[in-house]
């Protein structure tokens, strides 16, 4: 495991290569509106990664951030849940983390690999600094998706 120390504003913030707990994302996914799960069924789920990195405030051990990569590892990468609580953004945590999953990707995919992921509404452009493009675009159709309702 890894961890990376970098200074945001006057707080110390830790980039630690580990999954979060069940816990910890659903905190960080109702800070941004998103929905919870419940967390006796999600614990394998969150284990089950190529890559995952969490964000902690070092002045009071708080998660503040997350990214994760799903995938086989070498053709295809799916980046989820990069997520930053709402009083930390805008202090490129979030960009801090996808530095690191961009990292992690170069080192292992092999040529013309695919890297894909969902932007939420109006992170696009976010997303765009990394080199992703928006679709549907002239060469691809519209990305898409289901939620199973059980």
């Amino acid at each position: 495991m890894s961890c990376r120390i970098l200074r945001v504003e006057n707080r110390m913030i830790k980039y630690i290569e580990r999954a979060v707990t069940p816990c910890e994302f659903n905190i960080l996914r109702k800070s941004v509106g998103w929905n919870e799960f419940n967390e006796n069924e999600i614990g394998k789920s969150l284990e089950h990664y190529l890559y995952s990195i969490a964000a902690v405030d070092d002045s009071n051990n708080r998660i503040v951030g997350m990214g994760r990569v799903l995938g086989d590892e070498k053709i295809d990468f799916f980046i989820k849940d990069i997520i930053v609580l709402p009083e930390y953004q805008g202090k490129h945590i979030g960009t801090n983390i996808m530095n690191q999953i961009m990292e992690y990707i170069n080192r292992n995919a092999v040529h013309l690999a695919n890297v894909a992921l969902m932007a939420a509404k109006d992170k696009e452009t976010f997303y765009e600094r990394f080199g992703f493009s928006v679709r549907p675009n002239a060469c691809q159709g519209a990305g898409m998706n289901l939620k199973i309702n059980q």
